[in-house]
C-alpha cells in the first residue's frame, strides 16, 4: 500500500508538473501574440494611418494671409543630382567593398555628433535594406513617428526637406504619392518609436522577437540611440548609463546571434547610434578632424562594452553649414572605419550630405559649383577606401 501510495503520489506531482508547464507555455503564447499585435502596430503602413490623422487634428489655425503655398520645395533642382540618386540607386560602392553586406550575429556600431547625419545615415541604410525585402526594425528612442515617417519619405521623394514634409508643406498629393510607393517598397518597415515607460531593453528584445515571428527570417535591427536607451532603463547618471549599457551590450550580442534559443532563432544584423565620448569631441568636429584623428578607440560615449563586443565601430562627421545655412549643394562628410573583426579597419570613405533630403551620396561626383559651396576645413585630400 506504501509503494502504491508513493507511485501515486509521484504521479499526482508529475501531473501537477505538466499542468504548471502547460500554464506557463499558454502564458507565454499569449504575450507573443500580445507582442505581434502590438508590432503591427508599428507597421509603416499603419504609422502613416496615424500621423495623417493627427495631422489634421493638429491643424489649429493659419497665420495672417491665409494657409500658404500648397508646396515648399526646399532644394533646388540639380539635374546631375537628381540623375545620381534616381539612376545609381544611392549605391555606396567603396563602403560596401570594405563592410560588404549586413549579417547575423554582427553588432555595429555608429559614432557621431548631434546634428551631422546619423540618423540621416542610419534611415537610408534602413531605408535600402528593406527595399531589398529584408524585415527593419527602426527603433527610435528620441524621434517622434511623425519625424521618422518624413525622413523616409524625403529619401525617397528627392524633391522635399524633411522638415517641410513633417510640416504639411509638401505637396499633399506627392506626399500621398511617395507614402503609398514607401509602403509598397519597404513592406516590411516597422517605425517603433515608443516614448516614455516604452522605452527599455525588454521593449526592443519583444519587438525584434515578434518581427522574427511574423516575417520568419532575421531582421535589421537600427537602434536610434544607445545613450537614449540606457538612460530608458536604469535612470540617469553616469554610473545608472554604464549599467545600463552594460545590460544592453548582453542582450544585443543574444539577439544578434543565431540559434541562441537552441537552434531557431536566425540571428539579426544590428546598428546601434551613439552619441560621441568626451575624449574625441574634437576628433569628429569636422571631416578634416576625423581624418586627422591618430587614436579614437572608445569614440563613443559610455558605450565601451558594446564597441568591445561588436565587430564594426564606424565614426562620421560632416562639416557644419557655412553661417548655419544649409546649401543646396550639401555638405562634405565621410565615414570611417574605427572597428572591423572581419576586414578592413581604419579605411575612410567620402560622402556628399544632402542634409535638406536626408541623402548621403558617395562624393565621387559633385555638381559644378559644390566645391565652392563647401565649408570643408582643411581642404579635401585624396580619397582612401
Amino acid at each position: 500500500a506504501t509503494g502504491d501510495g508513493t507511485r501515486s503520489a509521484r504521479g499526482g506531482g508529475a501531473e501537477a508538473h505538466r499542468q504548471d508547464r502547460a500554464a506557463a507555455d499558454g502564458k507565454a503564447a499569449e504575450a507573443a501574440a500580445r507582442d505581434v499585435e502590438e508590432l503591427r502596430r508599428w507597421h509603416v503602413r499603419e504609422v502613416i494611418a496615424r500621423m495623417g490623422a493627427r495631422a489634421e487634428a493638429a491643424t489649429v489655425a493659419p497665420l495672417p494671409g491665409g494657409w500658404g503655398p500648397e508646396e515648399t520645395r526646399a532644394v533646388r533642382d540639380d539635374s546631375e543630382l537628381d540623375r545620381r540618386i534616381h539612376q545609381d540607386g544611392l549605391e555606396w560602392r567603396r563602403l560596401r567593398a570594405v563592410l560588404g553586406a549586413w549579417r547575423t550575429d554582427t553588432v555595429a556600431v555608429l559614432c557621431g555628433h548631434t546634428g551631422r547625419g546619423k540618423t540621416a545615415l542610419a534611415v537610408q541604410m534602413a531605408e535600402a535594406a528593406a527595399s531589398f525585402g529584408a524585415p527593419v526594425l527602426y527603433a527610435s528612442m528620441e524621434l517622434g513617428c511623425e519625424e521618422l515617417v518624413a525622413r523616409f519619405v524625403a529619401v525617397r521623394a528627392n524633391d522635399a526637406h524633411w522638415v517641410s514634409v513633417k510640416r504639411g508643406l509638401y505637396s499633399p498629393a506627392a506626399l500621398t504619392r511617395v507614402r503609398e510607393e514607401l509602403i509598397d517598397a519597404c513592406p516590411a518597415l516597422y517605425l517603433w518609436a515608443p516614448g516614455g515607460a516604452g522605452v527599455s531593453t525588454e521593449g526592443l528584445a519583444r519587438m525584434v522577437r515578434a518581427i522574427v515571428a511574423v516575417h520568419g527570417k532575421a531582421p535589421f535591427v537600427v537602434l536610434d540611440y544607445v545613450q537614449r536607451l540606457a538612460t530608458g532603463d536604469e535612470g540617469n547618471g553616469d554610473s545608472a548609463r554604464r549599467l545600463a549599457v552594460s545590460k544592453l551590450s548582453g542582450q544585443l550580442r543574444t539577439l544578434s546571434r543565431p540559434g541562441e534559443d537552441g537552434g531557431s532563432w536566425p540571428g539579426a544584423a544590428i546598428l546601434a547610434l551613439s552619441s560621441v565620448s568626451r575624449a574625441h569631441y574634437t576628433s569628429l568636429g569636422t571631416v578634416g578632424d576625423l581624418k586627422m584623428a591618430e587614436d579614437i578607440d572608445g569614440v563613443g560615449k559610455e558605450s565601451g562594452e558594446i564597441e568591445y563586443d561588436a565587430p564594426i565601430v564606424l565614426a562620421m562627421a560632416s562639416n557644419a553649414p557655412a553661417g548655419g545655412v544649409e546649401s543646396s549643394y550639401g555638405r562634405d562628410a565621410c565615414v570611417r572605419v574605427v572597428k572591423n573583426r572581419e576586414g578592413t579597419t581604419g579605411a575612410t570613405v567620402d560622402f556628399l550630405f544632402l542634409a535638406a533630403r536626408g541623402v548621403f551620396l558617395e562624393s565621387d561626383v559633385k555638381p559644378a559649383g559644390a566645391a565652392a559651396a563647401s565649408s570643408a576645413k582643411p581642404k579635401r585630400g585624396g580619397r582612401r577606401s
